[in-house]
C-alpha cells in the first residue's frame, strides 16, 4: 500500500468544553484505491487492526463510498471478553461523519469462534432499519475470530451477510 492511498482510522474525541471532534488514530487499515466488496477484505482490515488479537471485544465501522471504497474506519465501542455494545445512535453518526454512502460494521470474539450470537443479529437487524430511515446501507456486519484457532475447519471470519443473517 502506498502512503497515499492509506485510510486512516479516526477515533472521536471531546474538546474541554465538551465539544466532539474527530482525531486521526493513526492505524492505516484500508486503501482508498481499492473496492471492498467482499467480506474477505473487510476481514483483512479487521487483522490489520488487529481485532484477531484483542482479549475484549472491539466493535469498528468501515463507512464505503458509492464505488465501495473506504472513506474512514471507527471505534464503535470497548467492551469487555464478555461483549460490547452495538449504540445504534452513535453507529449512524459516525457513518453520516465518515460519509458513508454504506457501511459495515466489524466487531471481534475473543474466544476466537465468530459465530454471530442472539444479541449480534438482533443488533445487526435494528441497526440495518435505523440506518434505512437516513438513507444509510448497512451492508454486512463481520465478526472476526482467530484463523486455526484449534486445528482446522475453524474459521477466522464470519459474515452475516453471507450467512444471510441480516
Amino acid at each position: 500500500m502506498e502512503k497515499d492511498t492509506m485510510v486512516k482510522a479516526y477515533r472521536v474525541c471531546q474538546d474541554k468544553n465538551g465539544i466532539p471532534y474527530m482525531r486521526e488514530d493513526g492505524c492505516c487499515a484500508a486503501d482508498r484505491t481499492e473496492r471492498y466488496d467482499s467480506a474477505d477484505k473487510i476481514a483483512a482490515i479487521g487483522r490489520e487492526l488487529g481485532l484477531s488479537e484483542m482479549g475484549d471485544e472491539y466493535a469498528y465501522i468501515v463507512a464505503l463510498n458509492t464505488k465501495r471504497k473506504v472513506t474512514g474506519i471507527m471505534e464503535i465501542s470497548h467492551g469487555s471478553i464478555m461483549g460490547t455494545q452495538l449504540p445504534i445512535r452513535e453507529i449512524l453518526q459516525k457513518a453520516l461523519l465518515l460519509g458513508a454512502v454504506s457501511f459495515v460494521l466489524m466487531h471481534n470474539h475473543p474466544t476466537g469462534d465468530p459465530t454471530p450470537s442472539s444479541i449480534d443479529i438482533e443488533s445487526t437487524k435494528k441497526i440495518a432499519e435505523g440506518a434505512k430511515t437516513i438513507g444509510i446501507r448497512l451492508d454486512d456486519h463481520v465478526i472476526v475470530g482467530r484463523e486455526n484457532m484449534y486445528a482446522p475447519p475453524y474459521i477466522e471470519y464470519t459474515s452475516m451477510h453471507e450467512k444471510g443473517l441480516m
